[in-house]
């Protein structure tokens, strides 16, 4: 690209005229392909114009796209994506919008405190960073909330929700996954990216696009937002009308009485990061399509997405151990009628029951209305359409870690759960990473436990077979965390010991992540809905794993029941949307306006013994129940 002064483009100059959407207040002469243009704007500068010809769009190294990216620079307008011009840019936008594009630097890369784990390069965004980016989200979704109940439903942008979806989705990450710093650098730009997209879509739709068709509007002067580049007369005229920046490309050849004020140079990029990013390839290859470009861009970002439904993925194409039909509105409700014959209970290994809580100092207390309901699950209830996935757990069942008679035997299993910790989480977070088995049986997270992560045993025996194939399972993310399989087992005499507060600890976070993720599979089951955000308000700190300690005394753990009574009413409304008719106290906690103390204590049982029950119903085992730790945390 070549600027080359043209004089000619002065002699309609009249500073005194009122400028029209073909006048300019600036313009720039610049050869592109060979071609003469004269480029004129209602701003007092023209940036300079990335590439013409085809191009590698790629990763710089603040993970970002350079000149390609649209949250950094103006592209050429694109129909599908006339919002981007509205997008506001670092340089015109006040302090309190700089969490848009700030940059993440090392030591806002936390990694973990506990010696103990073998994954060191692992870690999280900084908590007040994370913060101020949560905080940031919360206010983009009351935005996009109130665009949305004051408008139309045919006048909301389709693309508007999936944008809603996916920033949850990307805080989500940076919430919960650990991460490689770059990924975690990346997972911000990436909501950093959504955040904007979110921001100038609802301030186009609202403040520019309703002055475009308003003809007695007054041309408005331009606000201090990206713009667009075009060579579409009518463009220009729209965003004339409405104050967007804009940039008209013309053939030279063409100039005839256009009134413009000034010459200028195009302005190149000072503030922009253009040194490729070393381990990230080219994403795709183009001209100045804007389009193509944001889709490569977004598939990056959707590639980092972290959640998944475990149970349904793994339920795909999965053999069933019995098929019935699914539970009706009508049999539902018998099942609150008395059975003559109440069957034995089903057993784990080593005959424990699952129903039953387990007694030893290494568990964590058990919530008396939740442990009260598992006990008294009906199983004379057939469980339904039942896949053999559905009996495995994110993360070992809690209990699993305990139950052995022998103590030496428990601190074993939590000294590896402890070493693998964050390489589980991690391979929570990237099911790709994970493959096609993202769930475990107790059997292979008992084999995990005893630190059988490698292939172990005679050939041609079960135990091999076994290892063989969990080796496989975990390798991927063994690898990508940094973690040598050849530790497992550890030398039985390096065990260091771990403390019953500790352990209590550790299996807190084993139940509640185990919790989380089956509420919000089992909703998805019952409801025939994704409902995963309306899920993730029922948990306190609306996180999926990865919880801080502090909540294991708070939400349906907390001891004050008011406080609880805010969580069981969120999902009361919730079971209202299932198919597996709730009781008639559930059905009606939406009409109740005053809460007395025995409503909510007969909600909180009714709403426990619903989950614990209809759990074992649709997935055929007990559920993973909530759990408080109650020593003073950090002793």
């Amino acid at each position: 690209m070549q600027t080359i002064e043209h004089p000619n483009l002065l002699r309609n100059k009249d500073p005194t005229a009122t400028l029209g959407p073909f006048d300019g207040v600036v313009a720039a002469v610049t050869e592109i392909n060979g071609v003469q243009y004269f480029i004129t704007s209602n701003t007092d500068y023209v940036p300079a114009v990335p590439s013409a010809g085809q191009h590698d769009v790629f990763l710089r190294k603040d993970m970002r796209y350079g000149l390609d990216d649209p949250t950094l620079w103006p592209q050429q307008f694109s129909e599908r994506y006339c919002h981007f011009a509205a997008m506001r840019t670092r340089q015109g936008s006040p302090p309190e919008a700089a969490m848009f594009w700030w940059d993440p630097t090392p030591e806002d890369f936390i990694c973990s405190k506990d010696s103990s784990t073998l994954t060191r390069a692992l870690g999280k965004l900084d908590g007040p960073r994370l913060a101020a980016l949560a905080l940031l989200v919360r206010r983009l979704q009351g935005d996009c909330r109130r665009y949305a109940q004051s408008t139309p439903p045919d006048k909301i942008p389709p693309s508007l929700h999936p944008m809603f979806i996916s920033m949850r989705l990307a805080l989500g990450r940076l919430v919960n996954v650990p991460s490689t710093y770059s990924q975690m650098v990346l997972a911000v730009t990436s909501l950093q990216r959504i955040c904007l997209e979110v921001d100038c879509m609802i301030e186009y739709m609202t403040v520019y696009k309703p002055r475009m068709g308003d003809p007695d509007a007054i041309a408005c002067p331009p606000a201090r937002v990206m713009g667009a580049y075009t060579h579409n007369p009518e463009i220009a005229q729209h965003f004339h009308a409405a104050g967007l920046p804009y940039w008209l490309i013309r053939s030279v050849d063409y100039f005839c009485d256009e009134n413009i004020l000034s010459i200028i140079s195009p302005r190149l990029p000072s503030h922009i990061e253009l040194e490729a990013h070393p381990d990230y390839s080219v994403i795709c290859k183009t001209s100045q399509n804007t389009e193509v470009k944001v889709e490569a861009i977004h598939k990056v970002s959707q590639n980092f997405q972290w959640y998944s439904d475990p149970f349904e993925f793994a339920a795909l194409g999965a053999p069933t151990s019995q098929s019935m039909s699914r539970p009706s509105p009508l049999g539902a409700a018998n099942r609150y009628a008395p059975y003559s014959q109440r069957p034995a209970p089903p057993k784990g290994s080593g005959g424990r029951n699952k129903f039953q809580s387990l007694d030893r100092p290494e568990m964590p207390s058990y919530i008396p209305c939740w442990k009260r309901a598992l006990a008294e699950v009906d199983l004379s209830r057939p469980s339904q359409q039942i896949h053999s996935s559905d009996c495995h757990y994110v993360l070992p069942e809690p209990a699993l870690l305990a139950s052995s008679e022998t103590p030496s035997l428990r601190q074993k299993h939590l000294h590896h759960f402890v070493m693998l910790h964050d390489a589980c989480l991690y391979r929570l977070g990237n099911p790709d990473v994970a493959g096609s088995q993202l769930l475990l049986s107790s059997q292979q997270w008992r084999d995990v436990l005893t630190g059988k992560v490698t292939p172990q045993g005679r050939p041609n025996t079960k135990s091999r077979g076994r290892s063989v194939a969990l080796d496989q399972l975990l390798r991927p993310a063994l690898e990508a965390c940094g973690v040598d399989a050849s530790a497992f087992p550890a030398d039985p005499t390096n065990i260091p010991a771990i403390s019953m507060n500790r352990a209590k600890e550790i299996i807190w976070e084993i139940a509640e992540t185990n919790f989380r993720y089956e509420f919000v599979a089992l909703d998805r089951r019952a409801s025939g809905s994704d409902r995963f955000e309306e899920c993730t308000r029922c948990f306190v700190g609306e996180m999926m794993m990865g919880m801080p300690l502090e909540l294991s005394k708070q939400g349906f753990a907390a001891e004050a029941l008011g406080e609880r009574h805010q969580y069981t009413f969120r999902v009361a409304r919730l079971m209202t949307g299932w198919r597996v008719l709730a009781p008639q106290v559930i059905r009606d906690a939406g009409t109740v306006t005053v809460w007395t103390t025995d409503a909510m204590q007969n909600l909180e049982r009714a709403v426990t013994k619903h989950y614990v029950q209809t759990f074992y119903e649709l997935f055929g085992r007990a559920a993973v129940i909530h759990m408080r730790l109650e020593h003073e945390l950090g002793k």
